[in-house]
């Protein structure tokens, strides 16, 4: 996984990867 980063959603950090699929860029959501 690419471009890792850290989003503060209410509190709550989330650690954001963007996975190459299909020739696309997704954003993929992971609580830390």
């Amino acid at each position: 996984m690419q471009c890792v980063e850290y989003v503060s959603h209410l509190l709550e950090v989330v650690c954001v990867f963007c996975v190459e699929f299909e020739l696309r860029l997704q954003k993929v959501e992971f609580f830390c």
